[in-house]
């Protein structure tokens, strides 16, 4: 799996004092959801499902939040940004939920 990033500063931790040293962590570029058919979720640590479906939904915060800015007027959906929702919301399912 592969996934295009940014470096980024990180925000402090919790109680961090002034004199914390500054991190920096990843952010992602490129939001698009993994396959889950091309998941081998049997290898994958606690730690590694968590990751995916934090990844997964933000995926899923940020994409839908662009299909529903394309809806007209009345609210509603043309028919292939419904099947891209559709589509959306099958493929970002949390891993936990369905394990």
């Amino acid at each position: 799996m592969e996934n295009v990033n940014v470096v980024v500063e990180a925000p402090p931790s919790v109680g961090a004092t002034d004199t914390a040293p500054t991190y920096l962590a990843f952010e992602p570029i490129t939001l698009v959801p993994f396959h889950p058919k091309l998941i081998a979720v049997e290898q994958l640590t606690s730690a590694e499902i968590e990751w995916l479906d934090a990844y997964h939904g933000l995926v899923r915060r940020e994409l839908m939040a662009r299909i529903a800015q394309d809806a007209g007027g009345d609210g509603l959906l043309s028919p292939a940004r419904q099947r891209t929702r559709d589509w959306l919301l099958r493929q970002t399912q949390p891993i936990r939920a369905s394990a």
